[in-house]
């Protein structure tokens, strides 16, 4: 396998830790009461059966107008933000700037010094049919397992700098981490689940097939992940598996390009149900008080969902004047983003009832 010296920097933090994480997970399985060869279970299915998914929002303008699928159609891989200027969490896509920083604590240095960014994900463990990380996207490609060689993973956001990171080769320490959120706090990666169920789950999940998935409930995880940070390359034609797909998009221009773009790179695409979501029904206490306006001005009948959003932000991009009441257009770039978040917590789901509304 090619060599990549982020990666190599990752183990080089991991190695030391593994004895320790070792001892993390045999103690929570013992009060579990469960044996310790189920990790080791967990961990070969990962190795056979794994995925990692890659969130975005294809119909977002790039600072050229371009969109997200437009753009990936024409490169034929998918890009870092260094690359696009766009963004679905933290932009900072300069030298020296945030993102710049800590990657290069997580990498040894190695991208400021001319290696490749990281594309980020997330790994794919509970199988939702949200995938594992919707705060970043509407759609998102599944990776192939053999993509998995070439990933770190941290628990939780790297942002964050969290001292839980690994490879697959040396994952204990991610897995200690989320076996302990799930002993201490009845949830892990956004799924509750003491440790016995979230193992039985977890094991049965990464065996079932893409259909399956996508016939399960959405997660709606906004925070609790795996993060995985995909090292060297990402082409379409090679190292995705699939397309999973909101299905605010069926009819659209966006899909329809969505449509070609697989046909062209062999890969499947599957639609999901997306979140909708009434623009009434937004509240003042989730993202602030300006989400309930920032919803009133985008919605299209009164309705949000994933397309909706996608053309306001392109109205955004052509004329950001439009929008000058609700302040200056990063803070309606950001305003667009809180709506997602709110899709992704809130939203109806084939007539599901959203979790506010359920109180």
């Amino acid at each position: 396998m090619e060599a990549y010296p982020a990666l190599e920097a990752v183990e080089r933090h991991a190695r030391p830790r593994q004895a320790q994480a070792r001892d993390r997970i045999a103690q929570v399985l013992a009060m579990s009461n469960r044996l310790p060869d189920e990790v080791e279970r967990l961990k070969e299915r990962l190795r056979l059966q794994g995925a990692v998914a890659l969130h975005f929002h294809p119909d977002r303008p790039d600072p050229q107008g371009q969109t997200v699928i437009a753009g990936m159609a024409q490169r034929g891989c998918y890009l870092s933000q260094f690359d696009t200027g766009l963004s679905n969490g933290h932009l900072s896509p300069e030298p020296g700037g945030p993102r710049d920083n800590w990657e290069n604590a997580l990498f040894g240095h190695h991208c400021r010094e001319g290696g490749e960014r990281p594309k980020y994900g997330a790994l794919d463990l509970v199988r939702g049919a949200d995938g594992p990380s919707p705060r970043f996207g509407s759609c998102y490609f599944r990776l192939k397992p053999a993509v998995l060689a070439r990933c770190s993973f941290s628990y939780r956001d790297s942002y964050r700098s969290p001292l839980e990171r690994g490879t697959l080769n040396l994952v204990d320490d991610v897995l200690a981490a989320m076996l302990e959120e799930s002993f201490e706090s009845d949830s892990a990666l956004g799924w509750p689940a003491r440790p016995p169920r979230l193992l039985d789950h977890l094991t049965m999940a990464l065996s079932q097939p893409l259909k399956w998935q996508l016939e399960q409930p959405a997660v709606r995880s906004l925070d609790h992940y795996i993060e995985a940070q995909v090292h060297g390359e990402v082409r379409l034609d090679r190292d995705v598996q699939a397309l999973v797909a909101d299905d605010s998009y069926l009819g659209t221009e966006t899909g329809a390009r969505m449509q070609r773009l697989a046909t062209e790179c062999g890969f499947s695409l599957a639609w999901r149900a997306g979140p909708r979501l009434m623009a009434s029904e937004l509240a003042d206490d989730f993202r602030g008080p300006l989400l309930p306006e920032f919803g009133r001005l985008v919605a299209v009948d009164g309705l949000l969902n994933a397309s909706t959003l996608g053309q306001a932000a392109c109205r955004l991009h052509h004329d950001p004047q439009l929008w000058r009441d609700l302040g200056d257009e990063s803070l309606v770039r950001q305003g667009l983003k809180w709506l997602w978040h709110a899709l992704v917590r809130y939203g109806h789901y084939q007539g599901m009832v959203s979790p506010r509304q359920s109180r």
